[in-house]
């Protein structure tokens, strides 16, 4: 995670091959905003990437 140039948050996604044991970026969506959402290893969606403190209203 990092912020991006926006000052948003950033997940970057990568995977592992396991024959070289080397990390790549995630072909298909490699940095996520606002919400994170894969398949690989296994399904994950709607996770905010937002802090508690950036949503409207939050406290």
């Amino acid at each position: 995670m990092e912020l991006d140039r926006d000052q948003k948050l950033a997940v970057h996604e990568y995977w592992l091959n396991a024959d070289t044991l080397a990390y790549f970026p995630a072909p298909s969506h490699p940095v996520h905003h606002d919400r994170l959402v894969t398949e690989l290893p296994f399904p994950v969606g709607s996770i905010s990437t937002r802090s508690s403190g950036s949503e409207p209203g939050a406290r």
